[in-house]
């Protein structure tokens, strides 16, 4: 049984400067411990890009512009970056869906480090919600992709799969934008239906 997320990065080490923006932002907690125990990696520089959500570690700007991954598109946090044992640095991230990931507890959706163009996570159980022009996305859990497994060079199945961590993504969308279903990312993927959602600052 996995352990409760105890372990958060600390306050003083995720100090942000004051002009950053947090309109549109994707927050990540890790199991530090956890991570650390499966992965044999430890945190020693972040560069966030944003202020965190409540109750959340970590904070990356999504970029203005970027589509959501429902309708085939994703979610990009230039600048963002974090880095082990101070010498693998993963950044950039992206969000993304792919239907042949959607395989047991796995969605689809993928978070991915497009610096070393590898999947770190998959994600599950993903909730997705919008309310005029407030989109959520989350919260949901992060596993460890086979990816991220065969590039440590773990034994195949050793690790991926585990559980590691929890996001959620808060933005501002255009008007007119409509959130399909769940049961119908499927099919809206499948037709070629790559509709643009594009994100833009909040109001002040």
């Amino acid at each position: 049984m996995k352990k409760p997320f105890l372990t958060l990065l600390t306050s003083a080490a995720l100090a942000l400067p004051l002009s950053l923006s947090a309109s549109n932002v994707t927050s990540i907690t890790l199991d530090l411990v956890e991570f650390g125990n499966l992965t044999g990696l430890s945190v020693s520089d972040v560069n966030q890009t944003a202020s965190p959500s409540p109750l959340y570690a970590l904070g990356f700007e999504v970029d203005l512009g970027s589509v959501l991954p429902t309708m085939g598109g994703t979610l990009e946090h230039s600048g963002s970056s974090i880095t082990f044992d101070g010498t693998v640095t993963v950044g950039d991230f992206s969000i993304g869906f792919d239907l042949d990931r959607d395989i047991g507890l796995n969605s689809g959706y993928f978070v991915k480090d497009t610096l070393n163009d590898l999947v770190l996570f998959d994600v599950t159980f993903p909730q997705i919600s919008l309310s005029g022009n407030d989109f959520s996305f989350g919260p949901s859990l992060l596993l460890i992709s086979s990816e991220l497994e065969s590039f440590l060079g773990k034994d195949q199945g050793s690790i991926a799969g585990s559980l590691v961590g929890m996001f959620r993504v808060d933005a501002m969308v255009d008007d007119g934008v409509v959130i399909p279903e769940a049961s119908t990312y499927a099919l809206i993927l499948g037709l070629g239906a790559l509709g643009f959602i594009l994100f833009r600052r909040r109001k002040a």
